[in-house]
């Protein structure tokens, strides 16, 4: 089986996944650079007129954020004469695959569009702009004196999906349109509707975490309650010091909560477990707790090209190298959050939560339970202002009927190996916990 990665960049973990399956990996760049890199480590590199000329043919073609750049900054000759050599370099039978940026739906729902603070608004405003500028977005939408905006569901994802790259990537990102939904019917499907069949998969939640139904129908039963636990969950780097480095035998639970500090999206066990292998553990707090350190975006590249020169040294010594590293070039590998991003972040991750519980639940919840235990490190005060009555903690213990609100004990279910353990420590009478209870009573 032959696959072709078309706009590969130089992805090892992606060459890796392929290989591993016996398959051959080709990939095809417009960048001559990229082409060079990709030869000197072995990689079978096509060109523009084996495409052409169909030297070869391939069972899968991959395009992993590709097809919105062929939209975006090819005119509509351009366009026709990727898309036909795409598809004709396909074998029978064979997949074309795209992994790109779309809206669920084009249907003319109105979403609303908040801010979460008056620098974010500004943001948003400069992005709206260049978008309406590039033709990206058009000008139905309303802004209000809160800062929201309202518009149609093509706008609102546009706007959220090229906002997040922040505004160093405004000049570039601006220009590039990422709903491709109707771009694929237009340029892929109706034209070659009669060679290919049309599959599409829109990929937005995580399946291993329960759902608003499954979610209501429990705290309706009256038995369960929910409520604060931050809207994302996500660590930050307390000490830029490398520790250690992921491996095969990390702690899947730590591989997932660590994820999202080098990588976007969601933790796919399956695939995405050995994507953080050799990369560097720190230090790390819930973020939260404190402002930390954030990995820029192209750290995991970065290092790993730094890291390959370092293949033959010993775990010690790489660590002492990379320490030396990190600490001489910190700027150029990690952000360093401010107390006021820091202070946003507490704010929307509070504020978010307990709105999307407030509006799937009808409930206004004002417990926050911290994630891992990592307590906020300012004032408590601070979150006391956002609506949090309640803080609970990770410690072990049994709470007393004079209730200490601002810290709660909890018991922990990685106690007990099964329910029925969980009900004798409670009822016979003769365990610590039973008898804590008991005498405070």
């Amino acid at each position: 089986m032959k696959v072709l990665d078309f706009g590969s960049g130089i992805s090892p973990e992606f060459i890796s996944d392929i290989d591993s399956t016996g398959a051959e990996y080709y990939a095809y760049d417009i960048s001559k650079t990229v082409q060079t890199e990709l030869a000197n480590i072995g990689v079978n590199v096509v060109t523009i007129e084996d495409l052409t000329n169909k030297e070869i043919q391939f069972d899968i073609i991959y395009l992993s954020s590709v097809f919105h750049e062929i939209i975006s900054y090819l005119n509509r000759q351009e366009r026709t004469e990727t898309i036909t050599m795409i598809i004709k370099s396909l074998k029978p039978g064979g997949h074309l695959i795209i992994r790109d940026w779309a809206n669920p739906n084009n249907t003319d729902l109105l979403f609303c569009i908040e801010t979460v603070s008056k620098q974010a608004e500004k943001e948003m405003d400069i992005w709206i702009n260049e978008l309406l500028k590039n033709s990206i977005i058009d000008d139905d939408f309303s802004k209000y004196e809160d800062g929201s905006i309202v518009t149609h569901t093509k706008n609102a994802y546009e706007i959220i999906f090229h906002t997040v790259w922040g505004l160093k990537s405004l000049s570039r990102e601006s220009k590039e349109q990422y709903n491709i939904k109707d771009s694929i019917m237009n340029w892929i499907y109706y034209p070659w509707k009669k060679s290919l069949k049309l599959k599409t998969d829109y990929q937005e939640k995580d399946e291993t975490y329960l759902n608003w139904d499954e979610i209501r129908e429990m705290y309706e039963s009256g038995l369960i309650d929910f409520q604060l636990h931050t809207h994302s969950h996500q660590l930050t780097v307390k000490d830029i010091e490398v520790l250690a480095f992921y491996d095969n035998e990390s702690s899947p639970y730590f591989k997932r909560e660590s994820y999202s500090l080098f990588f976007d999206g969601n933790y796919d066990e399956k695939k995405d477990a050995k994507k953080l292998n050799g990369l560097p553990v720190f230090k790390l707090r819930s973020k939260i707790s404190i402002p930390g350190y954030k990995p820029k975006k192209n750290f995991v590249e970065k290092y790993r090209s730094i890291v390959e020169l370092q293949e033959n040294k010993s775990e010690k010594e790489k660590k002492k190298f990379l320490n030396r590293l990190f600490k001489e070039k910190k700027d150029e590998f990690f952000d360093k959050i401010s107390e006021e991003q820091f202070k946003e972040t507490v704010k929307f991750e509070i504020l978010e939560n307990k709105k999307i519980i407030s509006e799937k639940l009808g409930k206004v919840p004002d417990c926050l339970a911290y994630p891992w235990g990592h307590r906020y490190k300012g004032n408590r005060e601070d979150i006391k202002k956002l609506g949090v009555d309640v803080f609970i903690t990770t410690r072990k213990g049994v709470n007393s009927l004079k209730l200490n609100k601002n810290w709660i004990y909890r018991v922990s279910g990685d106690d007990f190996e099964n329910f029925d353990e969980f009900k004798k420590e409670l009822k016979n009478g003769s365990t610590a916990i039973y008898r804590k209870i008991f005498k405070k009573r």
